[in-house]
């Protein structure tokens, strides 16, 4: 069963693969996967100083996304079809 990202989601899986940039988000992502939960706590605690830069929508969703393992892994697996798309191409 596919889970569907939500539109924040999609649209940073999206501009993370413009930019050729999958790769070394995965290789990130990978790496932090045993902290995870802490880093969305730490996300949902630095709110009040990063969300003037990325907003708050965004940092409530990178959070969601941190904590939760289906979305976390379906956002990885969203990066790695978007980079074997762009392989194919």
């Amino acid at each position: 069963m596919t889970t569907v990202l939500p539109a924040p989601l999609e649209s940073a899986a999206q501009w993370v693969a413009e930019r050729g940039l999958v790769v070394p988000t995965v290789f990130a992502l990978e790496l932090h996967r045993p902290v995870r939960n802490i880093a969305a706590h730490a996300v949902l605690a630095g709110t009040p100083l990063i969300a003037p830069l990325l907003g708050l929508q965004r940092c409530q969703e990178l959070a969601a996304m941190l904590q939760d393992p289906v979305l976390f892994e379906a956002f990885l697996d969203r990066l790695e079809a978007l980079a074997r798309e762009d392989r194919a191409a």
